[in-house]
């Protein structure tokens, strides 16, 4: 029987662990998405490139949604430019190293959007809707980041009806529509299910002094209609805003067409907007308190928070307004319609530097609460509205 001397033993391991170091397949994990993007776990860290980062930050949410629920979208100190990004079933965190570390703004040139009509089909990358983050029957987290949306026209041109830029039609909007827009699953019409938390986020746009139907003018003022931006038909979920700062942009958080859901707005600073709207929050609760709500004054509608109908009365919901700061025109407007059990409730809200209404209940509400605002500053148009008194 032959035997190994131990000088051949130890070359021959040491020529097996040379060729695995040089062999790229067992160094390392396949890199689907590139060597931008690296894998840690459940966790896929994305590189800045100081380039177009589109297909590294989808790639990125895409291999993580396939990771499973818990999985981490990671970004690192410095800038990212991106088109429009389609997150479709992913429960788990997008997060970066702080939000002045991480930044996510959109490119220079215009961005490619589907002209018309866009909501009639899901986004994709051959027909991006007019949002630059849209997260569809998601579970998402947001955390730790800034979105800066530059330039007077982000959008290449789009509008929600048929046609525009015609001889018989509007001119087209440039406006992005929304920073970030939470929804159901677009193709499939059984999963309205859709959530998302933002905490220590800022969104921030720009002015636009030029007014549509100008050309190139913004429809609001600004080059961002909408902040966070959630709807369905319905949508069923918890969409949360916390420690978070929206700035110079229309519309800080527009919500419509909830159902059995809930909507948690805590603690955060909206500055130059023209305010934040609820509409149709059918079995659902609104939490809205320790904000600081300050309206510019020359808005088309100036409103710090306007609970509304959007296409229906409202059923079965709770709303708490609480201890915030509004400065503006106008402060709280309820013009929504109440139908059945709706329990409303406004307490210690500080309207002081509020020029107009500082609080107006419109003629469909009934059985609301403002307590802490000194009666003066209340406009009762419902019924059996209580105001005035201490907190009990």
């Amino acid at each position: 029987m032959s035997t190994i001397r131990p000088a051949t033993a130890v070359a021959v391991v040491t020529l097996v662990a040379l060729s695995t170091l040089a062999s790229p397949a067992l160094a390392r994990p396949p890199r689907p998405c590139g060597d931008d993007v690296r894998r840690q776990g459940r966790t896929f860290w994305v590189m800045p490139t100081n380039a177009d980062d589109t297909d590294n930050l989808q790639c990125a949410f895409d291999q993580a949604t396939l990771a499973g629920p818990g999985a981490m979208v990671r970004l690192v100190a410095g800038t990212y430019v991106t088109r429009q990004i389609v997150i479709l079933g992913f429960h788990g965190v997008f997060r970066g190293e702080g939000a002045d570390e991480t930044v996510v703004t959109n490119p220079e040139e215009p961005m490619p959007v589907a002209t018309t009509e866009w909501f009639l089909a899901p986004p994709s990358a051959n027909r991006p809707w007019p949002m630059l983050f849209s997260a569809l029957h998601s579970a998402i987290t947001v955390s730790d980041v800034s979105f800066r949306i530059r330039g007077a026209a982000p959008l290449q041109g789009w509008t929600g009806g048929p046609a525009c830029d015609t001889a018989e039609s509007v001119p087209c909007v440039n406006d992005l529509a929304a920073v970030f827009f939470v929804g159901p699953d677009w193709s499939r019409p059984e999963r309205t299910e859709g959530s998302a938390s933002f905490r220590r986020v800022v969104l921030e746009g720009e002015r636009n002094e030029a007014l549509w139907p100008e050309p190139g003018g913004s429809y609001f003022g600004y080059n961002t209609i909408s902040g966070i931006y959630a709807f369905g038909n319905p949508l069923r979920g918890t969409l949360r805003l916390s420690s978070s700062s929206v700035r110079s942009i229309y519309d800080a958080m527009q919500v419509a067409v909830l159902a059995d859901s809930g909507v948690s707005v805590r603690r955060n600073l909206f500055e130059d907007v023209g305010g934040a709207s609820f509409g149709d929050l059918s079995g659902s609760w609104l939490d809205f308190a320790h904000n600081e709500m300050r309206v510019s004054p020359d808005q088309r509608a100036p409103i710090g928070l306007w609970l509304h109908d959007y296409v229906d009365s409202l059923r079965s919901a709770s709303l708490l307004v609480r201890q915030n700061v509004f400065e503006g025109p106008i402060g709280v407007q309820i013009t929504a319609t109440f139908e059945s059990e709706v329990s409303c409730l406004l307490y210690d809200n500080d309207v002081e530097q509020v020029t107009g209404v500082g609080i107006r209940l419109g003629p469909g509400t009934r059985g609301c609460r403002v307590l802490g605002t000194p009666p003066d500053r209340v406009v009762d148009e419902g019924k059996d509205n209580v105001i005035g008194g201490p907190r009990r």
